[in-house]
């Protein structure tokens, strides 16, 4: 990992905390309602369960599974991420990072049509830098997906990113007030 890519790491990290409750309702409303109005209609979507005031989708998860949307969610296991089934808040728990995540792994699908993945900076060409083990990075070379979508606060977004080869790039990432589409 470069030095720069570290220090935004860390800048953008900071930035995040120092956000209040209200702007991340509001913003995380915003990029919810524009995910549904562009792929609500979609069957199935892999989620993450926010942490760290990443943009809030529980709500939106929720909602498509009282759809009948197929909805997973990544679940820990020695170092690697799968993926279970959610078949409703209670069957999450809190793991060791303090995310939550699915009871068990149950209904692992073959291909899963709209991946929503965190990081803390995102360029405007769909690169990602998540928080260094590259947990997602090898969960998305390991499960096939139609679409690769990051939600991010706009403030999260920069011009470019340094891609290593191990990176996945994603197709589109929704802010509050911009969709970026990979070129």
């Amino acid at each position: 990992m470069t030095a720069d890519k570290a220090t935004l790491r860390a800048r953008i990290k900071r930035m995040r905390n120092e956000l209040d409750g209200d702007f991340i309702s509001k913003a995380s409303r915003q990029v919810c309602e524009k995910f549904i109005e562009l792929y609500g209609e979609r069957e199935s979507f892999l989620f993450y369960c926010n942490f760290g005031n990443e943009i809030e989708t529980e709500w939106l998860f929720n909602y498509l599974h009282k759809r009948g949307k197929k909805i997973y969610l990544p679940k820990m296991c020695f170092e690697e991420i799968f993926i279970g089934r959610f078949e409703g808040s209670e069957f999450l728990e809190t793991c060791s990072l303090g995310i939550k995540e699915p009871v068990s792994l149950t209904d692992e699908p073959e291909q899963i049509d709209v991946a929503i993945v965190p990081a803390l900076v995102f360029d405007t060409n769909c690169n990602r830098i998540g928080f260094g083990k590259g947990y997602y990075d090898k969960l998305l070379k390991n499960y096939l997906f139609d679409l690769k979508v990051g939600f991010a606060y706009d403030f999260q977004v920069v011009e470019r990113i340094e891609t290593e080869e191990h990176d996945v790039p994603l197709d589109v990432v929704i802010t509050e007030k911009n969709i970026y589409r990979r070129k």
